[in-house]
């Protein structure tokens, strides 16, 4: 079994955004979905 950790910083308006695009392109591109971690 591993483990993977993942480090998200950015504020402002922006951020939120910017983090859901990162977080669908990750699961998109690996499979690996972060609400299951």
């Amino acid at each position: 079994m591993f483990s993977i950790g993942l480090v998200l910083s950015a504020g402002g308006m922006l951020g939120d955004p910017f983090h859901a695009g990162v977080l669908a392109r990750l699961a998109a591109t690996t499979g690996w979905d972060a609400r299951r971690a």
